[in-house]
């Protein structure tokens, strides 16, 4: 029997982090405004990308989601504002999906350069407690949002601009 017998049968969990990139060309938004939750302003004057902040998205990639009958969120208009100007069709993500609890055995810890940062290089969880969401979150890691593969594809077809799809096992851990 060879050492891989059995392994060549089991679905493997693919699953990516979906962040902004963060790129300086584009908005940025500010988290709610204290007194309008459904408010966020952007900040410099750059251009629009499909995602302004961790979990407000254009409609064009929510549209996707619905499309493809992704399951683990839901969706709601927001305002996002530039200055006094409204930027239409972006929307919150909320995601409702629970992941399993994070692997830390298997998610290889690392530290930092000066020894003041500790992190992972990628990122796995206990998949037996996960609730088969496709968006979800995994509770040691607050409110990062993690994807299946199948969903990532489809949100790539449209080439969003201002977003990172990290593989899992590529994540890098705060």
């Amino acid at each position: 029997m060879d050492a891989n017998s059995g392994w060549e049968n089991k679905k493997v969990l693919r699953f990516y982090e979906i962040a902004p990139s963060g790129h300086p060309s584009y908005y940025w938004a500010e988290y709610p405004q204290p007194n309008d939750k459904r408010t966020y302003k952007v900040m410099g004057v750059r251009k629009r990308g499909d995602v302004v902040s961790d979990y407000v998205w254009s409609t064009r990639m929510v549209d996707v989601l619905r499309k493809c009958k992704a399951t683990g969120y839901s969706a709601s208009l927001v305002k996002v504002l530039r200055n006094s100007d409204e930027l239409r069709d972006y929307m919150r993500i909320r995601v409702t999906g629970k992941g399993g609890p994070l692997d830390r055995e298997r998610s290889r810890a690392i530290m930092w350069k000066d020894e003041s940062i500790f992190t992972h290089d990628a990122v796995y969880m206990d998949a037996a407690k996960w609730d088969g969401s496709d968006l979800f979150k995994i509770p040691e890691l607050g409110g990062r949002m993690f994807a299946v593969e199948r969903v990532v594809n489809e949100l790539k077809r449209i080439k969003p601009t201002n977003v990172s799809f990290i593989m899992s096992t590529k994540c890098s851990l705060p």
